[in-house]
């Protein structure tokens, strides 16, 4: 019996994204081939190398799952949460979830082709549905695994095992050894996330808020999209290998597009380059102090809508504005209008929006210099950057136990920090399979997806390419649009309009506290009154999650306290014994609520302050674009 039509449209429903790689992939019948095993259950075998492998029992399929799920039952008896490496055709999947049912699961399946037999052979649409299957990753491109310990870091709430289907670790032991290698990496980028997303979350509410007036002042880069498909990019780090690059930078100013990521602008003036373009996210101090060390304000700047309102207020004569794809405060303030532009993706290295910028651009061949990704030789900045304390630097480096391939094949000191910043490029890189990426960092780290390449070895190339007038950039960005006065006038009346929603806000949320407070006081006995409550709780939050600002700005500001209590939804929604239910809510709404509460004034001031920014446009007090 063909089981893939009912399979399919149940996995479209439940995991779209996995169904749409399916139709995109065709089944390879070459490598892959349907039989059946002595008990008459489906089974397949696929070619590995020079051998033919079954991926089940050619005796006993369910079998052989029910003895698997034995000698692994004493790991799983007290977790959680489980990552399963391998589908294969539904069996031991399946007994997992007959013999635990309330556990989590995160199925990761490296081969689409055993997805398209067993979405064939047999009915997996009880795995597919299953209200405890949390993620399904398949294929073993570095991003969907990425994604998958994405999910499973964002959601474990407790004890966490991971098993594999036996015959996976001999069909696929190189993946499963990428597969740690990289859940290590992920899981301290997202520990690096949640600290620096717990340490600068209301940084970054209130830089996006004071920012508007200057987003708003500045051109938004959607016009921008494809212009340079003719120039090379040359993306500027602050590596001690720029050294050595350098004087090769100067000769190639008016054939490439030259920009400077971050705190390389200081490498640069030191060395008397003008970089087309200085690109800037970071809203801390540190970044701050790059943009006091050193006039920029005559090179064109395109910054982030999360970057420190000090930098953006040294008025620079050419601005342009972009946003990560975390800010989701400036487009609802611009009521969600496409004239904003375009976001990037947050890499936590301001590289990895320079890369986003120079595609986006159209650019088919970008240079990387000075990006060494780690402390070659113990060094932590090319010249001229100084905004970092000797005494900083010096403790960074002797604190640094990590090591990393270099592009001669030697070992760099580096950080477990700048290993999740180089992981996070080159999953990037992967995404650009149709630019060149060469690495001129002489004594930097290997990076993957690109080709290392001396700049002394680019620059005959680079240089035979036409002269372009000096300040050709300059004159791109005077030729585009600027906001309209339409356009400023409606973030005006939106901004006036936030100031009410946070008062009205303020008072559900009070609400929501007394309700949890009489909740936590109930007796078990007073059944009826905690029924009530428990509904009249779940409408009113639900007024509260469904608003604009709570969508936007609240869950933006409070991720940290958010993805806490989101980790226990579902423990809250699959409790069906109310007391329980109402000592979940008790506990982990009631702190939420708690943090809402009180930084709704502080949400307020930053409104206010925004709202009197934005009105010095609306009157003329300041120019709209300088």
């Amino acid at each position: 019996m063909d089981f893939l039509l009912s399979n399919t449209k149940v996995l479209k429903k439940h995991f779209p994204q996995v169904a749409e790689l399916l139709e995109a992939s065709p089944v390879d019948s070459s490598r892959y081939r349907t039989i059946t095993s002595r008990d008459g259950s489906p089974n397949m075998e696929m070619q590995k190398d020079d051998r033919v492998v079954a991926v089940h029992s050619l005796y006993h399929p369910e079998r052989e799952a029910a003895g698997w799920l034995k000698s692994i039952e004493a790991r799983l008896e007290h977790c959680s949460h489980v990552l399963v490496v391998g589908l294969g055709l539904g069996y031991h999947v399946q007994v997992l979830l007959h013999k635990y049912p309330m556990k989590k699961y995160y199925i990761y399946e490296p081969d689409i082709q055993i997805l398209h037999q067993a979405l064939k052979l047999r009915d997996v649409t009880d795995i597919v549905c299953h209200p405890s299957m949390v993620t399904l990753a398949v294929g073993e491109d570095d991003y969907v695994r990425a994604q998958l310990f994405n999910a499973i870091s964002s959601s474990v709430t407790d004890k966490f095992e991971e098993v594999t289907i036996p015959i996976y670790k001999q069909l696929f032991g190189e993946t499963l050894d990428k597969l740690h290698t990289m859940s290590k990496q992920i899981l301290l980028q997202y520990r690096a996330n949640y600290v620096t997303q717990h340490w600068f979350e209301k940084t970054w509410f209130q830089n996006s808020i004071y920012n508007i007036d200057k987003v708003l002042a500045s051109k938004p880069i959607g016009s921008l999209e494809k212009c340079c498909s003719d120039i090379p990019a040359i993306i500027i780090g602050s590596g001690p290998s720029l050294r050595e690059d350098i004087e090769y930078i100067k000769m190639l100013g008016n054939k490439a597009l030259i920009i400077a990521a971050g705190s390389s602008v200081q490498a640069l003036v030191h060395y008397g380059i003008e970089p087309h373009l200085v690109i800037s996210m970071d809203g801390g101090e540190p970044n701050l102090k790059v943009f006091e060390n050193v006039d920029t304000t005559h090179i064109p700047l395109l910054f982030a809508t999360m970057i420190h309102h000090g930098i953006v207020e040294q008025n620079h004569r050419w601005r342009l504005s972009t946003r990560l794809n975390l800010d989701q405060v400036t487009p609802y303030l611009f009521s969600n209008s496409e004239n904003i532009g375009p976001s990037f993706i947050s890499t936590g290295s301001v590289t990895g929006t320079c890369i986003q910028f120079a595609a986006f651009i159209g650019c088919k061949q970008i240079y990387l210099a000075g990006q060494d990704l780690s402390y070659p030789n113990d060094e932590y900045y090319s010249d001229g950057v100084n905004h970092l304390a000797a005494e900083a630097k010096k403790s960074t480096i002797e604190a640094a136990s990590e090591w990393i391939e270099n592009v001669h094949g030697g070992q760099n000191r580096t950080t477990e920090k700048m290993l999740v910043t180089l992981k996070d490029i080159e999953i990037l890189l992967s995404a650009f399979t149709d630019i060149e990426f060469i690495n001129t960092s002489s004594k930097g780290a290997a990076i993957q997806h690109t080709v290392f390449r001396p700049m002394k070895e680019c620059v005959e190339d680079v240089l035979s390419l036409p002269d372009r007038e000096k300040d050709w950039f300059k004159q791109l960005i005077d030729d585009m649009p600027a906001y309209s006065e339409q356009q400023i006038g409606t973030v005006a009346a939106k901004l006036q309009s936030e100031l009410q929603s946070l008062k009205q806000l303020n008072h559900k949320i009070n609400n929501i506290i007394e309700q949890i407070s009489e909740l936590e006081h109930l007796n078990p006995g007073q059944k009826e009154k905690r029924s009530k409550l428990l509904r009249k709780l779940n409408k009113q939050w639900g007024q509260v999650t469904g608003s604009g600002s709570f969508q936007s700005y609240i869950s933006f500001a409070l991720e940290t306290p958010l993805s806490q209590y989101m980790r226990y939804v579902p423990d809250i929604v699959n409790e069906g014994n109310e007391f329980r239910k109402a000592k979940l809510i008790v506990e982990h709404l009631g702190k939420l609520a708690v943090r809402i509460l009180e930084f709704i004034p502080f949400a307020e001031q930053c409104i206010n302050e925004a709202a009197k920014r934005v009105d010095k446009l609306v009157n003329g007090a300041e120019s709209a674009y300088a």
